[in-house]
C-alpha cells in the first residue's frame, strides 16, 4: 500500500493541474456542506434550546384531535376546531407524578383576544394580543425566561394579566395614550368562545422582559387561568356524577313548593310536634348544654371544610388545554412520550403526549424547511461537482494510456490499475477535502466572532437570539468531509472503467 500512495503523490505532482482542479472542487464542496451543516444544527439546537426552556417544556399532552395540535392551538384546514380540553386530567397528573424522569411540570391554557382601552379614541386600536393563561408558581418554576422589570408576577388566585415590554410599547404607540399605559391600568379583552365573543376588563400587574430576547415571544402576555377560561367559555362545573339518597330524590320530585315543609303531604295537615328551645338546639347539635366551655360551636370551624375546598378549586381547577413536562434529560423525552402514549390507550384516556416541535408549532418546521432546501441545493451542487470531476478524470486517464498500457505489457494486472487510480482520487479527496474542512472551520470561527445580527423577527427566531453563535458539531465537519470522499470515488467510477479497457499493445502503438 505504501508503494501505491508513493506512486499517487508522483502522478497527482506530474499532472498537478488537472489535480488542482479537482482539488479546488473537493475543497469548495466540502466548505459548503461544513458552513452549511453547522448553521442548519446552530438553527435547530437554537430553536429546540429557546423553546424547551422557556415555552413547550419536552413533553405536550393535549386532548386528542384528528389535525395537528400545538401550543397556539388547532391546526385544522379552516381554522375553526377548538382545542380539547384534557380528560380525567387529576389521573393523569397522579401518573406523571410517580414516572421518574419527569422533573416538572406545568398546565396552560392558550387564547387570543382583541385588546382595548375604555378611556381611547374610538378610532384608535385595536390591537391583537396571544394570551397564555397559566398557573403561576408551577409556570415560573418550569420556565424562567420573564423578568419582571415593573409591578408584579401573577399571584395564585389573583386576577390580573402581565404584559411584555413590547406589548406595551406597541398598544401605547397605537392608542396614543397620555399619560402612557402602564402597571394598575386597566384593558379590555375581547376573545372569542364556544358561546360567541366574551369582553373582560383585566388590570395590567406586571411588565416584563425577557433574558433571552425573542421577537415573537416577546408578544405572548400572561393571564390568570380563571379569566382566561371564562372568557373562552370553557366548562368550570362539576363534571362527576351525583349521589342523592331517597329522600332528598323524594323531595326534588315534590311538585308542590309548600309541599316540601310539610310533615304529612298526603294528609293536608302540617303538624309540627316540637319546640324550638335552647335544649332543644343544642340538643340537635348533640351538645349536652349551652353552658359547657366544650360545646361552643365556632362557625369558622363549621364552614372551614367548604371555604378550604373552594379555595383549592379556584387556585386548581381540573380544565386545561396543555400539561407541559420537562424531562431529566433531552433523550428522555421520547421515552416519556411512548409510555405517556401506550398508558393512555391501555386505559381509554383520549389523550396525547407530543414532542417540543409539535408543541412549537410552524416554528419547529421552519428548521426543516431551510435544511430541506439546503440538502436539495446540496444535491444540486454534488451532482454538478461529480460531473466536472469525472471528466477531469477521464481527460486524465486518456492522457495516460500509453503509461497504463506500458504497466500492463510489463505484467500489471486490471486489479493492480484498480488499486492505483482508485488511490489516487482517493489521495486528493482526503488531503483537499482536510484542506475544505479546515477552511470551514475558519469561516465559522469568523462568522461567531463578527456575529451577524438578526435583522427581523424571522432571524431572531433562527438565531434563537439576537446574534447568531455557530454551534460546532463534530459530526457534521467529519460528515461533510466523508461525504466529498464519496463523492469524489463515484467520480472516478468511468474514468476507473475506460482505464482497466486499455490494451497493453495497442496503447504502445498509439505512442
Amino acid at each position: 500500500m505504501p508503494v501505491l500512495f508513493r506512486i499517487a503523490i508522483r502522478n497527482l505532482r506530474q499532472h498537478s493541474s488537472k489535480s488542482l482542479i479537482i482539488g479546488i472542487i473537493m475543497i469548495v464542496g466540502v466548505l459548503i456542506l461544513v458552513v452549511g451543516n453547522t448553521l442548519i444544527n446552530t438553527i435547530d439546537t437554537g430553536i429546540e434550546r429557546a423553546f424547551i426552556d422557556n415555552y413547550t417544556g419536552n413533553v405536550m399532552i393535549t386532548g386528542a384531535t384528528r389535525a395537528d395540535i400545538s401550543l397556539f392551538g388547532v391546526r385544522s384546514p379552516g381554522g375553526l376546531e377548538e382545542t380539547p380540553t384534557i380528560p380525567d386530567y387529576d389521573l393523569i397528573k397522579e401518573h406523571i407524578e410517580q414516572m421518574p424522569n419527569v422533573e416538572a411540570m406545568t398546565n396552560q391554557i392558550t387564547g387570543f383576544g382583541i385588546i382595548n382601552i375604555e378611556k381611547a379614541d374610538e378610532d384608535k386600536g385595536p390591537y391583537m394580543g396571544l394570551l397564555f393563561g397559566i398557573e403561576p408558581e408551577q409556570y415560573q418554576e418550569l420556565f424562567r425566561n420573564a423578568q419582571i422589570v415593573e409591578g408584579q408576577y401573577l399571584k395564585p388566585g389573583d386576577e390580573g394579566l402581565i404584559m411584555s415590554q413590547t406589548n406595551v410599547d406597541m398598544m401605547n404607540e397605537i392608542f396614543e395614550m397620555e399619560p402612557a399605559v402602564g402597571v394598575g391600568d386597566k384593558i379590555l379583552i375581547t376573545a372569542p368562545g364556544s358561546a360567541g365573543f366574551k369582553i373582560r376588563e383585566v388590570e395590567i400587574v406586571g411588565i416584563y422582559k425577557l433574558k433571552h430576547e425573542s421577537e415573537a415571544a416577546s408578544y405572548i402576555s400572561y393571564i390568570d387561568a380563571q379569566t382566561l377560561r371564562v372568557m373562552k367559555g370553557m366548562n368550570l362545573g362539576n363534571q362527576g356524577e351525583v349521589d342523592l339518597s331517597e329522600e332528598e330524590t323524594s323531595l326534588l320530585s315534590t311538585d308542590s313548593f309548600d309541599a316540601m315543609f310539610e310533615v304529612d303531604a298526603f294528609s293536608g295537615e302540617a303538624e309540627l310536634d316540637f319546640e324550638m328551645t335552647e335544649d332543644n338546639l343544642f340538643s340537635i347539635l348533640d351538645l349536652d348544654s349551652a353552658d359547657d366551655e366544650e360545646a361552643v360551636v365556632d362557625a369558622d370551624e363549621i364552614f372551614a371544610d367548604d371555604t378550604a375546598d373552594a379555595e383549592a378549586v379556584s387556585a386548581e381547577s381540573s380544565t386545561w388545554e396543555y400539561l407541559l413536562l420537562k424531562t431529566d434529560t433531552n433523550r428522555a423525552a421520547a421515552r416519556v412520550i411512548t409510555e405517556l402514549n401506550l398508558w393512555f390507550a391501555e386505559n381509554g384516556i383520549n389523550a396525547r403526549a407530543q414532542d417540543w416541535k409539535a408543541a412549537a408549532g410552524p416554528f419547529s418546521t421552519t428548521a426543516d424547511v431551510i435544511r430541506i432546501v439546503f440538502n436539495v441545493a446540496i444535491i444540486l451542487v454534488a451532482i454538478v461537482a461529480i460531473i466536472i470531476m469525472t471528466n477531469t478524470l477521464v481527460i486524465n486517464v486518456v492522457e495516460r494510456t500509453a503509461e497504463i498500457g506500458t504497466m500492463r505489457a510489463l505484467g500489471a494486472h486490471k486489479g493492480y490499475i484498480r488499486s492505483m487510480v482508485t488511490t489516487e482520487i482517493f489521495t486528493i479527496s482526503v488531503i483537499f477535502g482536510f484542506v475544505g474542512m479546515l477552511l470551514g472551520i475558519l469561516v465559522l470561527y469568523i462568522i461567531g466572532w463578527i456575529g451577524f445580527e438578526a435583522t427581523n423577527p424571522f432571524l431572531e427566531i433562527l438565531f434563537a437570539g439576537p446574534v447568531l453563535k455557530p454551534v460546532f458539531s463534530l459530526f457534521s465537519v467529519l460528515g461533510s468531509w466523508l461525504i466529498v470522499i464519496v463523492i469524489g470515488m463515484i467520480a472516478n467510477i468511468y474514468p476507473l472503467r475506460l482505464a482497466l479497457k486499455v490494451q497493453p499493445i495497442k496503447a504502445m502503438m498509439s505512442e
